[in-house]
């Protein structure tokens, strides 16, 4: 690969030696191998960097959640009971109260559970050509054409959104189905 890119740079007149200082990859095994055999530096791309990082919400399995807290400061009593307040006001709507300071709450949902049985419901509408034909008559009815449910992929940027969005807009058609 090292002597195909060597040759392609050379006909628009770049050299490795003399010209590139660092090369883009996507964290691949072999592209970081191919980065460290040029001998430049390997950088990876930011958008991809991004993506891994976003994806990683999603797809990493087990990951414990752990409560933000700024223990430098020594509350009063007072304080404590305010804060005990806020606590019991956000229970009561499934919040989580994370940080006094930046009045940061956050749902206390388990996305991964939700996505996942997501998942499992247009598994089941694809295996089956009896549930899908009842879905697809039930669409075509409802919305004058044909929708399929769509399946997410990991490394596709938007797919989740995708899948989920289109969940949304045919689940009347699902609960009829």
């Amino acid at each position: 690969i090292k002597h195909l890119a060597e040759a392609k740079l050379a006909d628009f007149g770049i050299f490795l030696k003399n010209d590139v200082i660092a090369s883009t990859n996507d964290a691949a095994a072999v592209m970081k191998k191919y980065g460290n055999i040029l001998g430049v530096l390997n950088q990876l791309c930011h958008n991809h960097a991004l993506h891994l990082a976003v994806m990683d919400c999603f797809y990493i399995k087990n990951v414990i959640p752990t409560e933000v807290f700024d223990d430098t400061e020594e509350f009063a009593d007072e304080e404590m009971e305010e804060e005990d307040s806020i606590e019991d006001q956000c229970s009561e709507y499934n919040l989580e109260f994370i940080n006094e300071n930046e009045n940061v709450m956050t749902l206390d949902i388990d996305f991964d559970q939700i996505i996942n049985r997501l998942r499992g419901v247009i598994r089941m509408f694809k295996k089956s050509a009896t549930k899908h034909s009842i879905l697809q008559q039930n669409i075509a009815q409802k919305m004058g054409k044909k929708l399929k449910l769509k399946l997410d992929i990991k490394t596709r940027w938007s797919s989740l959104s995708v899948m989920i969005r289109r969940f949304l807009i045919l689940s009347e058609c699902l609960n009829k189905s």
